[in-house]
């Protein structure tokens, strides 16, 4: 029996204030395993259908987000022609940087107490994984994920934790 891979959407629900109130959630595709592209190769048909699938998700029941991605999309586009070149357009040199800067910093997508909660859940339902835990080994599991999640957010400093900004949980 083949492998069968679920992915759901993993987009925060906002309030009228925009603050997330939940993820969607919502099961957007299963696959039984997609094939990797090379970088920049041309990728399987059924690698095209999983993408094509969360773009149509995204632009049914997300069009804001969807209309950021795709134009973030084109942005990637630019710099990675723009790239290419040897420009003194101050304004591109500008853009290239600040864009570089927005590469970096990817990996530190929002990530909610809710998120943190799910994951501790997640960890926590896997016996194969780890011993049972005790309520204060809980605790302190929350406690060091909203840590690690509040440093890659830089609310907490490297060099000086006491002095960094605010270093409670928060839900951006």
């Amino acid at each position: 029996m083949p492998n069968k891979y679920t992915t759901r959407c993993n987009i925060p629900i906002l309030d009228e204030d925009g603050k997330p109130t939940r993820i969607c959630g919502m099961e957007i595709v299963v696959t039984p395993g997609i094939k990797v592209p090379e970088l920049g190769g041309e990728p399987d048909p059924k690698t095209k259908a999983f993408v094509q699938a969360i773009v149509g998700h995204m632009m049914k029941k997300h069009p804001a987000v969807a209309a950021a991605s795709m134009n973030m999309m084109e942005q990637f586009l630019s710099y990675s022609v723009v790239g290419l070149t040897q420009c003194e357009d101050p304004g591109a040199v500008q853009f290239m940087a600040s864009f570089a800067a927005y590469l970096c910093q990817l990996s530190t997508l929002p990530v909610t107490d809710e998120m943190i909660e799910e994951l501790v859940r997640r960890i926590l339902s896997r016996p194969e994984v780890m011993e049972p835990m005790s309520d204060t080994s809980i605790a302190e599991l929350r406690k060091a994920l909203t840590y690690i999640r509040n440093f890659q957010l830089r609310k907490i400093s490297f060099r000086s934790p006491a002095n960094s900004p605010d270093v409670s949980p928060v839900a951006p």
